[in-house]
């Protein structure tokens, strides 16, 4: 289950990543004079919040009663919440949209403090093991290429449906093999920052086939290694599929 806000804090972070969208401005400035380091965060500012628009949040003002779901990607969105509670913290005065009232604007304040604390506290972020890192790299990269021999049969089949969700497993899991775990090349601990969705659908498969059928997922390597593979990645989806309900209760 994806983290949800209320409509109330919905609007609230709404109205703030319209207040930063207009600092668009200070970017340009900041690369005028070759501070590209203000440069960086104001961009990578930007594009959170653009995201975060476009994708869960959507465009318009018009209040509801519905709680919205936050499918964007687990580091946008601590990155999203960790820059909100910072300007809470030390500058709040920048914070307030101008057509709000002064009780008002304490008010957003307020909320967007309390959303920000609650979605760092509640955002999974589980962590693999340097010894791990290599063995589930490579299991995603079988899981992947299954993914896409399965895609292929359900469009020959017509199944649009299930070839979104294979498309969707194949981009996740090679996602996770380069960019969270570097194809197992790293020598420390690294966290994986995909969606409590993504995480979901991608563990539960490798969950299901590191049981099932364990010497699938790293062909070519079982002679040298042993078991310690599918043991690993046992280990691994168990950890995060446990970490992921223990969120969603």
């Amino acid at each position: 289950m994806s983290p949800t806000i209320s409509a109330e804090e919905r609007l609230a972070v709404y109205h703030q990543l319209q207040v930063d969208i207009r600092e668009f401005s200070d970017l340009w400035l900041a690369i005028l004079v070759m501070n590209f380091e203000r440069a960086g965060e104001i961009a990578i500012a930007l594009s959170d919040g653009l995201w975060l628009l476009a994708v869960d949040l959507g465009w318009s003002e018009e209040r509801t009663d519905e709680a919205f779901e936050l499918s964007s990607p687990t580091q946008l969105l601590r990155r999203v919440f960790t820059r909100l509670l910072a300007l809470v913290e030390e500058t709040p005065e920048r914070m307030t949209p101008a057509f709000l009232s002064p009780e008002d604007a304490h008010e957003h304040v307020l909320t967007i403090e309390r959303v920000s604390r609650r979605m760092l506290r509640e955002l999974p972020e589980p962590t693999i093991r340097a010894e791990e890192c290599g063995a589930v790299s490579a299991a995603l990269v079988v899981e992947a290429r299954a993914a896409l021999d399965e895609l292929s049969q359900a469009l020959r089949e017509g199944k649009v449906g299930e070839a979104d969700q294979l498309a969707n497993l194949a981009s996740e899991s090679i996602r996770m093999a380069a960019e969270d775990l570097r194809w197992g090349t790293e020598r420390g601990d690294l966290k994986l920052t995909s969606s409590p969705n993504a995480l979901r659908l991608v563990f539960g498969r490798l969950f299901g086939r590191a049981f099932s059928d364990p010497r699938s997922l790293e062909p070519g390597a079982w002679e040298e290694h042993g078991d310690r593979q599918a043991v690993h990645v046992q280990e691994v989806a168990t950890r995060v599929l446990d970490a992921l309900n223990a969120e969603a209760r």
